[in-house]
């Protein structure tokens, strides 16, 4: 007989490699280990067929666990779509997903204190008893998540590993769960996919990198070899009809990781599914710069989140800005007054490559001979009601509105208030996107108003998310000339 082309190591390897993105508990292991000995004891070794029965046993295993978990990720993508992205990630959610969460988190075998789950479904306990439960249960196993606030990726972070060494198909499958579940997710947003017939081979497309990589910055090939690959393949468009580009983004990031490239830099490179490198990056050493761009998103974060959840988004702890909030009438004439010059400068000299338009608006501070802030909105609440129809139901809707004053001319000062759904994560934040992705509010509006006599020069509405999306201070397109033409490398 010949000998079969297996030995101990081959159905190891073979073994591991099945095994790899799958974590068995001790109970999961004794349950597979009665299944292929029939709950008798072992009086014989094992015969080498007899070990190839078992591995192939445990493949089968697998396969059915990689399944098992897969339909637990689809309900935890569920869970953390259905609501939009909360502030605090998917322990902000309400007390029925929370359960949900758990439920799934016990169907797919994962090992949580059996007494509060029996609590979740005790009808005698509170639902704020049940929420805080459940919250101790998802956060005692998978933590507070990378910001302080855990979400679907942190959720497949802990499972599948970093989310920089992910496979083609995993980021596939996370991008496949947005669309599914994500009701803000269009499909002119594309999205991550696995190369097809008439795309390149990810293998090739590696070689194209180091290519270029060695080409344009004097690379070695040890060096490449000594960092790491991030690799993503993905394509622009989902719409129907619609011609896709199909593009592999390949990163070289240094051996430590994502978290080691403030401090070592970057490389990046884009090559579309036909092979054609697209576009080349290097990106130095970060580390704090401290340039004004940097402090000014930062005055952004801290005026919208505080400075606790600034500083966990990636703002520079230490970094210093004013205490006056900028999305107000006094920041954002403060901005005007001494940021807004320093930003233009900062560009112009290449000290800085972001720029933020706020920069281009004549913000300034309401004299006396100007209708007060208070009255400016009820006149532009009215105006909103009268010429757009909205109701008072649908005014309330926009909580908060963004009121600054403007002098575009100076003999013709303005009043603008935008109305736009409030950006900060919160239930009644997705219960009115919902209401706006369905057409029954719209994403927002705006109005202009004479600041010293108090007529209304225009109003404006926002019938699409993107229209509302300028933080809610400038119109549609105002500075699309600002954005610079993608540049291609070939």
């Amino acid at each position: 007989m010949n000998k079969l082309p297996y030995d101990d190591l081959y159905i190891r390897e073979a073994i591991d490699t099945g095994l790899s993105r799958v974590r068995f508990t001790q109970r999961n292991k004794n349950e597979v280990w009665m299944r292929i000995e029939g709950g008798k004891p072992m009086k014989k070794k094992l015969s080498l067929a007899l070990v190839l029965a078992i591995a192939l046993a445990l493949v089968a295993v697998t396969a059915l666990a990689v399944s098992i978990y897969n339909a637990y990720y689809e309900k935890a993508a569920q869970v953390s779509f259905s609501k939009g992205v909360f502030q605090n990630g998917i322990l902000d959610t309400d007390t029925e997903n929370l359960v949900k969460l758990v439920d799934a988190m016990v169907e797919a075998g994962i090992e949580l204190d059996a007494a509060k789950v029996a609590l979740l479904h005790d009808a005698s306990v509170s639902d704020e008893v049940k929420a805080e439960t459940a919250k101790q249960l998802v956060s005692g196993y998978y933590g507070e998540g990378r910001q302080g606030a855990l979400d679907f990726n942190d959720i497949l972070a802990y499972e599948w590993g970093p989310f920089e060494y992910w496979t083609l198909e995993q980021r596939a499958f996370t991008s496949d769960m947005m669309v599914k579940y994500y009701s803000m997710y269009k499909p002119e947003y594309g999205g991550a996919v696995v190369p097809g017939d008439g795309d390149i081979s990810l293998d090739e497309a590696l070689v194209i990198a180091r290519d270029c990589f060695k080409e344009q910055y004097g690379l070695t090939d040890e060096f490449i070899d000594e960092w790491r690959f991030i690799t993503q393949f993905s394509q622009d468009t989902f719409e129907p009809g619609v011609d896709a580009t199909r593009t592999f983004t390949i990163e070289l990031i240094p051996t430590g990781g994502i978290s080691q490239i403030d401090e070592e830099g970057e490389y990046a490179v884009w090559v579309l599914n036909d092979g054609t490198v697209t576009q080349h990056e290097h990106y130095p050493p970060k580390g704090w710069t401290n340039d004004i761009a940097e402090r000014i998103a930062a005055w952004m974060d801290i005026s919208r989140w505080g400075r606790e959840r600034a500083i966990k988004m990636g703002n520079n702890p230490d970094v210093v800005v004013p205490d006056t909030n900028l999305f107000t009438v006094e920041g954002f004439a403060l901005f005007a007054r001494e940021w807004a010059q320093p930003l233009k400068d900062a560009v112009a000299n290449g000290e800085t490559r972001r720029y933020f338009p706020l920069a281009e608006i004549p913000y300034a501070l309401p004299t006396a001979d100007d209708i007060t802030q208070e009255e400016a909105l009820a006149i532009a609440n009215a105006a909103v009601m009268e010429q757009l129809g909205w109701s008072e139901e649908t005014l309330a809707c926009y909580v908060n509105p963004s009121v600054s004053y403007r002098v575009y001319d100076a003999d013709n000062p303005v009043w603008r208030i935008g109305y736009r759904i409030n950006p900060n994560p919160t239930e009644e934040r997705y219960r009115l996107d919902d209401l706006a992705r369905k057409g029954d509010i719209p994403w927002g509006g705006s109005v202009y108003i004479d600041a010293k006599t108090g007529e209304v020069q225009s109003v404006h509405q926002y019938d699409d998310f993107f229209d509302s999306q300028h933080l809610g201070e400038y119109e549609p397109g105002e500075f699309d000339y600002l954005i610079p033409e993608p540049e291609s490398f070939g």
